[in-house]
């Protein structure tokens, strides 16, 4: 069996949506997955598809219950 390439490290934040919804309080909850580099609160990303920046308030990791991160969300 050939084993996976290696990821590659150190590059610039790059992640795939995939959830999303409209909290009433907290605004647009986003769910994606860390393909490379690190995000942590204050961060700006950009929505490639509309080209839109925007400002992360709050980071968590998607458990049974919803939980914060302490200081950053990194790829695996």
């Amino acid at each position: 069996m050939v084993p996976a390439p290696p990821a590659p490290t150190g590059g610039a934040f790059k992640a795939l949506i995939f959830d999303s919804y409209y909290d009433p309080y907290k605004g647009i909850i986003v769910f994606f997955r860390v393909i490379d580099g690190c995000i942590k609160s204050g961060d700006k990303v950009r929505f490639m598809n509309s080209k839109a920046d925007h400002d992360t308030v709050e980071i968590g990791v998607l458990t049974p219950n919803q939980v914060r991160a302490r200081n950053n969300v990194q790829a695996a």
